[in-house]
């Protein structure tokens, strides 16, 4: 019985022993050949130096097997692709053979030494069917390390293993894909094969704001993103808005109040040019003592503050999507009216300040045709004016209503917010 076991023991050794050869004989072998220069003479060192630093990256993948480049000796020289940087599958499959590779992975370099542009290709030895690709562009400085990534993420798709695959389209279509950080085509893409884990994309497209997600892609699966981008027009575009915000005045004379603002404006880039209206009434009554048969009656007076202001409003994230902060000053002209129930409305009534002001704030939405947006303001004059009051001097019948003045300024504080309309 014993020996029985055993005899089973050693078979399923062996079975396994042979499963894990084949699976090591399955491992694709790769060669890196000399990329071909198409740049200026300062960056043909790369054509060189670049295939060595990737077969060194592309040695830490297990699930591929990367031929040293010391062993290909002088096939390296030899192969018409190096030179003419042509691919084609009589060429393929003769570097291939000479080199005893499944694979081989082939490249260019252009563009300067401040923006070098690698192109690199890994081509099926027996088909010369392209298997991946990857264009890298980056400075002198970066550019190993971006083409060791991209190298990387090519041995995967070599390997097969860990490989999920993502679509990707776009409103409109014909954008620009990005996936981490370098160029994939144009959209629609279909089923472009990634290895697990996370990635970055970013559909661009000029005249539209930028779209950009992060997605996970599992092996053997397929994600999908459908990217609408909005068009942007908040660099250059009209717009209507009104507001009610809750004023907080300086002096205590003055009472609180609301105060609405209707405004037209255009946007040049991230600066919003515009003329507004504010306008509101604050009550500033006398409580006049020793009135006629009372201890005391109140002298009903109201400000009517109206105000045209020119305004000029500064966006610095105006690409932002669902909110865009905003700042601003203004300067204008401002009329106040003394409402008075014991006086007429005459020149005598009327004040004319010079205004300023400053606000923060942000739109809601702003790339839809429709905006809520939130404000903080703050409203000064220039300079302080004379406000009239009155009291009762003498007793009773005998008496007589005096007038009295003081110097005050209309300043203060409010926050509120409004809705805007784009055309």
């Amino acid at each position: 019985m014993g020996r029985k076991y055993f005899t089973v023991l050693v078979v399923l050794i062996i079975i396994l022993s042979a499963v894990s050869g084949l699976s090591a004989a399955r491992k694709k072998r790769v060669a890196v050949l000399n990329f071909s220069n198409y740049g200026p003479r300062n960056i043909a060192f790369l054509k060189n130096a670049l295939p060595e630093s990737l077969s060194s990256s592309l040695s830490e993948v297990k699930d591929i097997r990367v031929i040293e480049r010391r062993q290909l000796g002088r096939i390296i020289n030899e192969l018409a692709l190096e030179q003419t940087g042509m691919i084609n599958t009589r060429g393929v499959n003769r570097a291939g053979r000479l080199a005893r590779a499944d694979v081989l992975i082939l490249g260019s370099i252009s563009g300067s030494k401040k923006r070098i542009i690698v192109t690199m290709k890994a081509v099926e030895v027996a088909t010369g069917k392209v298997l991946d690709g990857k264009v890298v562009k980056a400075s002198m400085g970066d550019v190993f390390d971006r083409a060791g990534e991209a190298a990387r993420t090519m041995a995967a798709v070599i390997s097969g293993k860990g490989i999920g695959r993502l679509s990707v389209s776009s409103t409109p279509s014909g954008s620009k894909i990005y996936i981490d950080g370098m160029p994939a085509g144009k959209t629609p893409i279909v089923e472009y094969k990634l290895v697990k884990g996370k990635h970055r994309i970013k559909v661009v497209r000029d005249g539209y704001v930028d779209y950009e997600t992060s997605i996970y892609i599992e092996p053997k699966k397929r994600e999908q993103v459908n990217a609408f981008l909005a068009k942007d027009v908040a660099s250059d575009r009209w717009e209507i808005y009104a507001s009610a915000a809750y004023t907080f005045l300086f002096n205590d004379t003055l009472k609180n109040n609301i105060l609405y603002t209707v405004g037209f404006g255009h946007t040049f880039d991230a600066f919003l040019i515009s003329g507004e209206i504010n306008f509101n009434y604050s009550n500033h009554d006398d409580l006049i003592e020793n009135w006629p048969f009372s201890s005391g009656s109140v002298m009903e007076r109201n400000y009517l503050y109206t105000n045209f202001a020119a305004s000029v409003t500064y966006s610095p994230f105006g690409t932002w999507r669902y909110i865009q902060p905003y700042a601003g000053i203004s300067i204008g002209y401002t009329i106040l009216t003394d409402y008075t129930n014991t006086t007429s409305t005459n020149e005598d009534d009327r004040i004319n300040l010079f205004s300023y002001g400053t606000k923060i704030g942000a739109n809601l939405f702003p790339f839809s045709n429709f905006s809520i947006f939130i404000e903080v303001r703050f409203i000064g004059t220039a300079p302080k004016f004379t406000r009239n009051n009155y009291s009762w001097t003498g007793l009773g019948m005998g008496g007589y209503l005096e007038k009295n003045s003081e110097k005050i300024s209309y300043a203060g504080a409010s926050i509120g917010g409004g809705v805007k309309i784009f055309f």
